[in-house]
């Protein structure tokens, strides 16, 4: 998602806040579309909804 755009301090202070927000954020290498090997590729998902029984 995030390639080719740079990634700074920044960027990771979002991804921080994301996952403190109830969002996963995973960033690969190996997942990088744009010129492998010289980016990276930025994953975002919501995390599941914990599941809660009802009495």
């Amino acid at each position: 998602m995030a390639e080719p755009y740079q990634l700074d301090s920044s960027a990771f202070e979002d991804f921080l806040c994301l996952r403190e927000h109830g969002w996963n954020v995973q960033v690969t290498a190996w997942q990088a579309r744009h010129k492998p090997g010289h980016t990276v590729a930025v994953l975002i998902w919501k995390k599941p909804e914990p599941h809660t029984s009802r009495a």
